[in-house]
Formats: structure tokens, sequence, C-alpha cells
């Protein structure tokens, strides 16, 4: 079978590749596949109560729905698809249904928590493609320094702490819910 030096982001969806003991997450940067370390358990709370959180919230306003660890095809030629680790999408977006694959664009609102796993330039390059990609509104959560980093598109980044609220804008414009609840335990 031939080596392929740059995946599609159709390819890398049908991708198979022998597992080492350690089963590792994959993206598509850039047509290369990046393996990254499955997370901990603090991230793996955080990801399922922010989840949860956004859903209900999601679901309250009849905006859109909330997907985890699902892949979007950020750019194309080379392709390059991220998987942040909570993602909304609004309602208008999938008329035509819950695709079977990849979600074509950026979502609305990416969610990216650190692990401590992560270095300075994964997650800084996630951050460059959420922002080439015209995503809206990223945040990036730090469990470990207790705070939530809001990046809204053609703004400079807020960092807020666990006293302070988030607005939910794009899935819920008229709610806020505050930090400490979306760090969890």
């Amino acid at each position: 079978m031939p080596i392929l030096t740059q995946l599609t982001a159709e390819q890398f969806l049908r991708y198979e590749t022998r597992r080492g003991p350690v089963d590792m997450r994959q993206e598509l940067v850039r047509g290369a596949i990046v393996e990254m370390t499955p997370p901990g358990a603090r991230h793996g709370a955080a990801q399922v109560g922010i989840g949860s959180l956004l859903q209900h919230a999601a679901e309250e306003a009849g905006t859109g729905r909330v997907f985890t660890e699902t892949g979007f095809v950020l750019m194309r030629d080379p392709d390059t698809v991220r998987a942040p680790d909570v993602a909304f999408v609004r309602a208008a977006r999938l008329l035509g249904g819950i695709p079977d694959g990849f979600v074509e664009g950026p979502p609305d609102l990416a969610v990216e928590i650190r692990s401590p796993s992560d270095g300075r330039r994964r997650v800084e390059d996630a951050l460059a493609d959420y922002r080439a990609a015209k995503t809206p509104v990223v945040w990036l959560v730090d469990p470990r320094a207790r705070t939530l980093t809001v990046f809204t598109r053609g703004r400079e980044p807020v960092v807020l702490g666990e006293g302070d609220e988030v607005s939910l804008v794009p899935l819920a414009p008229a709610r806020r819910l505050r930090v400490a609840k979306l760090l969890g335990d």
C-alpha cells in the first residue's frame, strides 16, 4: 500500500492505522495526521460537564447542537480537520441533518480544554487554525489554572476567573454562566 504523504478530510475519515498500547486521538493538520495523548480524568470530567451545560442551554434556546470530539473541516487544500473537546453548531447549519462524516466549516463555538499533556505549541496551533477558519467564538478552558479565555472574532481575548460569568453567545445569547460551574472540580 502506498504511503500517503498528504491526506484529504475524506481520506482521513476512512484512515485506519495500527494502534499501539495507547489509543491516540488524531487530527488532520494541513494534510498530515497529528496524534495526541488521550486526555486525563480532570479533562474528561470538564469535557462532560461543559458539554452537558451547553447542551442544556442549546436545547432550552432551540438554537443548535453540541458535539464532543467531532471533526470539523477548517481548511481545504491541504485539509485541516480539528476536533474540539466540545463544539456548538447553529441549527441553521444542520438543516440537512447531522452528517455521518466531519462537519464542513468551523463550529460556531469551539471549546478546547487544556490538558497537562498539551504542549503550548499544540494549543497555539489549534487556536490559530480556528482563527484562520473564522470560528466566531473559541473558549480555552484551563482546569488547573481555573481560567477560561474567550477568543471572539475581531476582539482581544478575555481571561475569566472562577468568579466571573461568561456569555453563552452564540448558543444562548441571553444566558450567562459562572466560570466556576464550567470548570467543575
